[in-house]
């Protein structure tokens, strides 16, 4: 289970690795309905990783269909809440391998949801000619009554491929009438792209403007429209195609569908969150925007504008983070996970991390936090394991919520908010990859990976 539980008053839901859909008793553990996924988009063996967004009685969820051994694309569904049943479901792209990883975020009777795709990774399977790319990445406005498709945005133009937007879920700015949402590099660009680069050309004047590859994007809620959008990368085209080895695990080498030059595969690999300046609505002068990214960097932009405002190198990056899944923030301070995972096309060699306060270094993953005003890291925990630490991070009443990626541990941590330092920890059994949802004194945590062993559970703790 990888999903953060969504909570209502009574009852915790979640999807979990085996393709069910879960409505639990929060005081109890008892499970009042549980149903497959493929029941509510007619794909057989079909799956969802995310946590379901909650508006009034509808659950609104996507599903995976794109890792299939039979792809299908991609589909957003709703479910009654009380029920179990389906309401509707839409397809959300037509390409075959496309697929919903993040959460939908609703206003206003909107739901907001990016798309993304396993086209990346099977770039490493099928050489061309016989490869052809079809992905772009969007974000997707459905109408929560009825699924019906408002708006979609691309996040680049025809001709480019990539951009998936799979992080965690977006942020809304009800009064500014605002979506923001943050995307992946480029899988693949037009040849005259590669050529201008490899002739000495720049970032700026080879690439066309509206490629919005690992940027944050600022869209009009109503009509999709980009507001503005602001990239962590002048350039970043990269496929698996270009080879990964993960020892003892599988190794691709490397095959033509890779791009020269190439780019590291920076995402931004989490939502964006609203932080900072005066208060909130129309009152909130200098509110900030921003998210971690694969790179390690976080960064923050003008809500308004997207000016940079500051950006802070916390840890080092990787394919799989540097910073991904989700950050959590408190008004004053930004907590983040760090997965230091160093995987790289030629092998997995964890960077070296410079802790906080004379710390010194370490190769494992942990978690830092950050001056939300300023970007100044205030403090940075290692995994006491030294594992990787990949999923959401949550905060609440100076309490700060992460786990690891421990195939036999998978421990969870509660750290002091003010230092970083360890208040309790448990082990799960099974790699956690799940962020904690914390609600009337009770945390609701899920273990196991479908990336390693141990069990699939949900944890239920008091504070």
């Amino acid at each position: 289970m990888t999903a953060t539980p969504a909570l209502d008053d009574s009852y915790a839901y979640f999807p979990d690795s085996a393709g069910y859909l879960y409505k639990v008793d929060r005081k109890t553990g008892q499970v009042v309905w549980k149903n497959l996924v493929s029941s509510y988009t007619d794909i057989p063996n079909d799956y969802a990783r995310a946590t379901p967004a909650i508006s009034g009685n509808v659950l609104i969820l996507g599903n995976q269909s794109g890792k299939l051994s039979s792809p299908q694309p991609a589909q957003v569904f709703a479910v009654d809440k009380n029920t179990g049943l389906r309401l509707w479901h839409t397809q959300v792209d037509p390409t075959t391998y496309s697929m919903v990883t993040q959460s939908a975020v609703i206003a206003n009777g909107t739901a907001f949801v990016g798309t993304t795709s396993n086209e990346e990774l099977m770039a490493a399977y099928v050489p061309p000619p016989a490869w052809q790319w079809s992905f772009r990445g969007s974000v997707v406005a459905l109408e929560v009554a009825t699924g019906a498709i408002k708006w979609q945005t691309y996040t680049m133009p025809n001709g480019y491929y990539g951009g998936s937007v799979w992080g965690s879920t977006g942020a809304v700015d009800v009064d500014r009438n605002t979506v923001f949402m943050g995307s992946g590099n480029n899988w693949a660009v037009p040849q005259a792209v590669l050529d201008c680069m490899n002739s000495g050309g720049t970032p700026t004047s080879c690439i066309d403007p509206n490629d919005h590859f690992d940027s944050i994007l600022a869209l009009d809620m109503t009509t999709g429209a980009v507001k503005w959008s602001a990239r962590g990368l002048p350039y970043d085209t990269w496929n698996v195609g270009c080879g990964l080895n993960v020892p003892g695990v599988f190794t691709l080498p490397p095959n033509a569908n890779c791009p020269n030059p190439q780019g590291p595969d920076w995402d931004f690999a989490q939502g964006p969150m609203l932080f900072g300046g005066n208060g909130n609505g129309n009152g909130n002068a200098g509110r900030l925007v921003g998210a971690g990214q694969k790179s390690g960097m976080f960064w923050a932009f003008d809500e308004e504008t997207g000016a940079l405002r500051w950006s802070t190198q916390v840890a080092p990056g990787g394919l799989t983070g540097g910073l991904q899944w989700g950050s959590a923030n408190d008004g004053q301070f930004i907590y983040v996970a760090v997965a230091n995972s160093g995987t790289t096309g030629s092998g997995t060699t964890p960077g070296v991390w410079q802790l906080a306060n004379g710390g010194g270094t370490t190769t494992s993953g942990g978690w830092a936090s950050l001056n939300a005003n300023s970007g100044a890291v205030k403090w940075t925990t290692p995994d006491p394991l030294g594992s990787r630490a990949e999923a959401a991070v949550s905060v609440a009443n100076g309490v700060v919520f992460g786990c690891n990626l421990d195939y036999t541990k998978g421990t969870m941590y509660a750290l002091d908010s003010s230092n970083g330092k360890v208040l309790w920890s448990f082990d799960s059994g099974g790699a956690c990859n799940s962020g904690p949802a914390v609600a009337d004194g009770m945390v609701f945590w899920g273990s196991g990976s479908t990336n390693g062993p141990g069990p699939q559970k949900l944890f239920a703790f008091g504070l």
